[in-house]
């Protein structure tokens, strides 16, 4: 069994988790309400249409409607899940940088030299 990574090395997963948290996974929920909105948008568009072509006919309207539904709520809730686990990353990088100055020196070395990274 191999040792938890601590000081530097630490430091280094920090920054990598705190990018994640920060950016790349609210980035990635930000995409997830875009498709939500657009999908409300194409539903709301269809609707429209399908009423007008068919007379006000609503009998196909309930299994696409319950399709959007479901797909809407899944959207939803990734977001919601991403968004989630993105400020959980935050508060663990918080914690242990508290726990391991080193840590935390390598982290905030990182931050503002991030070409480091390249």
């Amino acid at each position: 069994m191999t040792q938890p990574d601590h000081g530097a090395v630490l430091g280094v997963d920090l920054y990598e988790l705190h990018r994640a948290g920060a950016a790349q996974l609210p980035h990635i929920a930000d995409q997830y309400r875009q498709a939500n909105d657009h999908l409300t948008t194409a539903n709301d568009a269809w609707r429209e249409i399908h009423l007008a072509q068919y007379a006000g006919g609503v009998e196909t309207l309930g299994p696409f409607g319950s399709l959007v539904s479901i797909a809407s709520a899944f959207l939803g809730a990734s977001e919601a899940s991403l968004r989630d686990t993105a400020y959980a990353l935050l508060l663990g990088v918080e914690a242990y940088r508290c726990a391991d100055q080193a840590a935390n020196d390598a982290f905030l070395n990182i931050r503002r030299h991030p070409q480091m990274m390249e």
